[in-house]
């Protein structure tokens, strides 16, 4: 196993939705050079890096946010905070909704080329969708 998933392993407990995420992770690795999708793309450096969640809490000042216009999504520490975000002004034909959980996010086949919804689905405590419309045109 590589070092990126030695280190997403180590010490996660995961209720049955993650935890069918991480295995399928487990079991097929990150994609290589027999995946069409990612033949020309190495990701050996990407496997000896070791991750770990960050248990930092930070605040962020919400003036520093008044000049950008909404909508507006903000993630601290790589959590969405709503308190922060704005869907304002989404136009028509765009949707915008908060995730709580990989269930809300949906489910996608289990191929290599998604392993890293797969590991967002193991690792996401909190996103968004962005659902736009066919044919839409702002």
């Amino acid at each position: 196993m590589s070092a990126l998933l030695d280190s997403l392993v180590a010490g996660h407990v995961a209720d049955p939705a993650r935890r069918m995420h991480l295995d399928a992770v487990l079991r097929e690795g990150l994609p290589g050079p027999r995946c069409e999708a990612w033949k020309y793309t190495s990701l050996r450096a990407l496997e000896r890096r070791v991750f770990s969640r960050s248990t930092t809490v930070c605040s962020v000042d919400p003036s520093l946010l008044d000049g950008i216009p909404s909508p507006r999504i903000v993630f601290v520490n790589g959590l969405l905070d709503e308190s922060l975000s704005t869907a304002g002004d989404v136009p028509s034909g765009v949707q915008l909704a908060a995730r709580r959980s990989v269930d809300e996010i949906g489910q996608r086949p289990a191929t290599a080329s998604n392993v890293f919804f797969r590991l967002n689905g193991v690792l996401g405590e909190s996103g968004v969708s962005l659902t736009v419309a066919a044919g839409f045109n702002s």
